[in-house]
């Protein structure tokens, strides 16, 4: 079924309504389609045999179709992990993409990875708004800020633009050079500065012959992206026909919003993981509509069958040895006793180490229900890591005080039993139990709590009765005391900070983010891996982080 909302651009008149295409297209006619934020989800939803059977029916019945792609596409399935994009890049270059534009999460493998991706891929990379200052190689020095494509006597340009605020939503290190941030996305400037660079470009693309100018932006419209959300791209600048959008994940057919001159411009979005299909339309006569295509059964065998093939060429990479452990690092003790969730373990030293460190943070929390299996002494595979951390968390830095992150940990400790274990079964475990990284502390069982929580066991507050004591926290190369007034990083995932899980759902909502749905937690244990060199000594005991009695 198709579901398009159309918007007709005249001089007199402004409409936005349902827009039954017709079959009998003119030849010069422009139909553009649209993908957004697929995250490695190649056969899900209308999928890309669905996209290339819907190409397929428009090129029967016009000559001009351009395929493109609004970022997050190399990224978000263990396939993406496994392949660190490529497979995406051998599925985009069977259907054909003409131009795409980078979502945060294309630089989530590293630049240099960036670079071998987009060398392979046949489709143009856009973006205006990034930067290098930098000493070295500019890895993305293939990208260009727009392109107008000529079509019989239309021409329209198309631009490319990537959130500002790629390297938080990424990984920060990523983007540094000897400690300094040296690829930039435009935070670095003021509101104005930036979108008067966007306007530069506008007008470049226009100055270049474009008649019509179409923006692939990866920028979302959701309030935590203010001031650089899509809506806030249209309302600052002029010269722009439409927005194709991503990030923010929305179902956007038609929405029409005002440019800086009171003009109106044509957004749209598609959701995620190919819930919908973009389509915009250029008409001979100079009209412009743009919806989703939803609910779209069709597929193209020659295609399904090449992703089939992709699909099952990486799953054999599951296999792959990327590391070798000398030491095994359980989740249970020698009797089988499942410990992850009632006690500090090394296997869960080492995944808060790897959100502290990866996340360039004072401290690193992971919850132990989030740790599912073991490693053990040997080599060490796709499979093991991805077992390892299953869920597809994201990597997210949060600003807390010191008072804050006492108060978490009485909550997360107040259920915490002096033994773990008896008649041979766990007992007192619960999913929230924190592993840690850079604190060390005691939990007395004996005392009494003051924690408060809701109906749903969230945390609301905590008054002076605590079980948690001698908090301390790595500063450099010791410990220290937890300083009340002071404001620490804390890293962990997006289930936590962001989603509210374990329990955190009232408390950490509205605090600030340093790190926003970065990468995802098996990436940054491969990342991590890579950074420890094989090194696993530090994990053969517990570091007595975590001291119960």
């Amino acid at each position: 079924m198709e579901r398009i909302m159309s918007f007709i651009l005249s001089i007199l008149l402004t409409i936005c309504n349902i827009f039954g295409f017709a079959t009998d297209w003119f030849q010069k006619d422009v139909i553009i389609l649209f993908t957004n934020d697929i995250h490695c989800a190649a056969e899900s939803g209308i999928s890309y045999a669905g996209l290339a059977a819907y190409k397929n029916e428009c090129l029967e019945k016009n000559d001009y179709v351009t395929l493109v792609d609004c970022g997050d596409h190399l990224q978000g399935t263990y396939l993406g992990t496994i392949s660190k994009g490529e497979c995406m890049v051998e599925i985009m270059n069977e259907l054909g993409y003409d131009f795409a534009t980078f979502g945060n999460h294309e630089f989530d493998y590293g630049m240099d990875k960036l670079a071998e991706n987009m060398e392979k891929s046949d489709l143009q990379y856009l973006c205006c708004n990034i930067t290098y200052s930098g000493s070295g190689e500019n890895k993305v020095k293939d990208a260009k800020p727009y392109e107008v494509v000529r079509y019989g006597k239309t021409a329209v340009g198309y631009i490319g633009i990537s959130t500002p605020y790629t390297p938080v939503n990424s990984a920060p290190t990523i983007f540094m050079e000897d400690g300094e941030q040296v690829y930039n996305f435009g935070t670095e400037k003021t509101k104005d500065e930036f979108y008067g660079g966007i306007q530069k470009t506008i007008n470049d693309c226009r100055n270049d012959g474009a008649e019509y100018v179409v923006v692939l932006s990866h920028m979302g419209v959701d309030g935590e992206n203010a001031p650089y959300r899509s809506t806030d791209l249209i309302a600052n600048t002029t010269g722009i026909d439409v927005v194709l959008d991503g990030h923010s994940h929305s179902e956007i057919a038609c929405d029409v919003v005002e440019n800086r001159a009171g003009e109106s411009v044509l957004l749209s979005q598609t959701g995620t993981e190919f819930n919908n299909i973009g389509k915009v339309m250029i008409t001979a006569s100079g009209n412009i509509s743009v919806g989703l295509i939803s609910e779209y059964s069709k597929k193209d065998a020659e295609t399904e069958k090449y992703v089939k093939n992709v699909v099952e060429k990486y799953n054999e990479y599951m296999n792959t040895v990327i590391g070798h452990s000398d030491v095994s690092m359980p989740i249970t003790d020698e009797n089988g006793v499942r410990m992850i969730r009632s006690r500090e373990m090394a296997i869960g030293d080492m995944v808060a180490d790897a959100f502290r460190i990866m996340g360039q943070a004072d401290i690193g929390m992971c919850n132990g229900g989030g740790i599912k299996t073991a490693i053990k002494a040997g080599d060490i595979t796709y499979g093991n890591i991805i077992n390892v951390n299953p869920y597809g968390n994201t990597l997210c830095v949060v600003k807390l005080t010191g008072q804050e992150i006492l108060d978490m940990l009485e909550y997360f400790y107040r259920m915490a039993k002096n033994v773990y274990a008896e008649n041979g079964s766990p007992v007192g475990e619960y999913g929230s139990f924190q592993q840690v990284s850079g604190l060390k502390f005691t939990v007395n069982t004996a005392l009494e709590t003051s924690v408060v929580t809701d109906a749903d066991d969230n945390l609301v507050s905590v008054g002076e009765a605590r079980k948690v004591s001698d908090v301390m926290v790595l500063q450099g190369d010791e410990y220290v005391p937890i300083d009340p007034q002071k404001t620490y990083t804390v890293a962990s995932h997006n289930y936590m900070i962001k989603k509210g899980g374990s329990g955190m759902v009232h408390f950490l909502a509205g605090k600030e983010l340093v790190v926003d749905e970065s990468i995802q937690d098996y990436q940054m244990l491969v990342n991590y891996f890579e950074y420890l060199g094989n090194d696993f000594s530090q994990y053969s005991t517990v570091d007595g982080r975590i001291t119960i009695k």
